[in-house]
This record gives C-alpha cells, structure tokens and sequence, in this order.
C-alpha cells in the first residue's frame, strides 16, 4: 500500500493586523525572532473547521473526492470536543463515511 500527498492549500481569516503597528517590546521581539510581522484574527463565523472547509474544498477541485483515501487534519484550537473536527469536514465536505 503506498500513499501520497496530492494537494495542500491554506485559508486564512479575513481580517489581519500589521504587528509593528502595535508599538511594544513584546511585538518587537516576535518580529525579530519570527519576521512575522501580520496577525489574522478570526471573525465570530470563523474557525478551524470552516477555515479548513475552504482549504479542503480548492483541493477537491484538482482530484476526484471518491479517490481520497483518508484525511489528516491536526488541531488544538477545535471548537468542539465531539465530534471531532475530521468527522464534521468529512461530513462538509461529503466524503464517504469509509475514510
């Protein structure tokens, strides 16, 4: 049996704000240490699952969903305990309850 990685793709909130537009020790330091230097913030409708939804969904569109063997999604930020945030993408994304 052998498996392949066939598509990655992300999705980010809408809304985002610049770190160096917050003046603090704090900021500076992740910007020094990272370069990262943009925050996303998550809307009241957003999160990890309709954010994943939306990554998933640009993958569905280059192969055949029928043909997914099974999916790795790892989170700590769930929103829920159970059901588990693979099962309720699974089901958004009308997967075969086989994977």
């Amino acid at each position: 049996m052998s498996f392949k990685i066939v598509s990655i793709e992300t999705a980010f909130p809408k809304k985002f704000e610049y770190l160096n537009n917050k003046k603090s020790s704090k900021t500076n330091k992740i910007i020094d240490a990272t370069g990262i230097n943009k925050r996303y913030i998550s809307s009241p409708n957003e999160n990890i699952i309709s954010l994943s939804v939306i990554s998933a969904k640009k993958s569905l569109k280059k192969i055949n969903k029928n043909k997914i063997g099974f999916i790795i999604f790892v989170t700590q930020t769930s929103p829920y305990k159970l059901p588990t945030a693979a099962c309720i993408m699974q089901n958004q994304l009308g997967l075969s309850e086989n994977v």
